[in-house]
Order: structure tokens, then sequence, then C-alpha cells
């Protein structure tokens, strides 16, 4: 994929795609594109998985989903900035990556740890004012309802239509946490979605009456 690392989940791979043929001029704005079928087979994912990649370029404002219409390009604009904005968040998650081999293979280099998470808290702080698919954070204390469970028993991203990227538990980062990782307090839950889903996210963890 041009340009790009192999950091990301198959259903944003299929975007980036997608969004480069837009920027290409394989597809052009008004044109009516794809079926999810057919993504299903020129890319060899699943239908899930297709469904997921349209809604990613949706929510971008690449691409608008039709009820029974099919997809139609929007936005040529928009898939470039959509492709700008995956390549600083493939940047940030290299940066997280050299934090985690630091980690484990030089403890004692406090240093340049804390330089690189720092580096890494301010692209996540800066492009959290730029781009409402940019990671939001969350921490987990002792009030949420799901303390102690696995992010796969809690239907995360079906009730609030958002994606775990990273969690972050004594000041160790794991990138895109498996279904078996377990939700501790104190854990900084890094997750990206759409617009609401910052409000979904904090209701669906701690309730309507949450303060935060």
């Amino acid at each position: 994929m041009k340009n790009l690392k192999n950091s990301f989940p198959n259903y944003k791979k299929v975007a980036i795609n997608i969004a480069h043929a837009i920027c290409d001029g394989e597809y052009k704005e008004g044109q009516r594109i794809l079926t999810k079928t057919t993504l299903v087979g020129k890319y060899g994912v699943s239908t899930e998985t297709a469904r997921r990649a349209i809604t990613v370029l949706a929510d971008a404002g690449v691409v608008l989903v039709k009820k029974n219409s099919g997809v139609v390009i929007l936005s040529s604009e928009k898939a470039l900035e959509f492709l700008t904005y995956m390549k600083d968040v493939s940047k940030t998650l290299d940066i997280t990556a050299t934090l985690n081999n630091q980690i484990k293979d030089n403890m004692n280099n406090m240093k340049d740890m804390q330089v690189t998470f720092n580096n890494l808290l301010e692209r996540i702080n800066y492009y959290s004012k730029v781009s409402s698919i940019i990671p939001e954070d969350i921490v987990i204390t002792e009030d949420c309802f799901f303390v102690g469970q696995f992010i796969s028993a809690i239907n995360f991203w079906q009730n609030t239509g958002a994606t775990v990227v990273a969690i972050q538990h004594n000041g160790t980062t794991c990138i895109s946490p498996g279904p078996n990782c377990q939700l501790n307090v104190n854990d900084t839950l890094f997750y990206v979605g759409e617009l609401l889903s910052k409000k979904k996210v904090r209701e669906f963890l701690y309730g309507t009456r949450s303060n935060f």
C-alpha cells in the first residue's frame, strides 16, 4: 500500500486503497463505485470488513452511502485529507512501537523512554484538535462498569461505534490489543470513532451521569 506500513487492520487498509483510487482518478466525484459484495471479491476480505471500510470513508466525508443505491464518491479532496491523516497515524503508531521496544530492551534508559513517550502524547494531543477520527483516551477508574473484564466480553465496538487502538497499563502501551486484553483500574484506553463516540464511550463505561 502506498507510503503506509502494515500497521492497520484490514478494513482500514481497504479504505486506504479506495482513497488512493479516488486520488489517482480511478473513481470520480459523483461516481457510484463498488458494492460491498464486489469489495469482498476484489480485496479478499469479509463482508463486515468491507462494510467497516466504507463506514470509515463515509465518516471522513469521502463517500456517501445511499440505501439500496450503493456508494457514491463525494470528495477527492477529502480522500487526500484522509490519506494524509492515516500517514500521520502510522507515524504515531511507529512512535508507540518504538516506546514498547525501549521498555522491553532498555529499562535503564528512562530518559530516552520519557522523551519518546512525551513525543507520542504530543502527537495525540495535537491531532485530537484537528481531526474527529484521531485517537481519544479515557482512564479506567474503579467506577467503571467493566473493571476486570475482557475487551471481547463487553462488545465495546458494537456499543460505542469506537475501536480500541491501544491500552496503556503500568507504563506499557499495548497497540491493537487482542480480545483477551483485560481492563484494569488506572489503565488508559485509546480509541478512534465517530464524532459522538467520545460521549458514547464515557456513558458506556461510566453511565449517563459520568462527571468526566
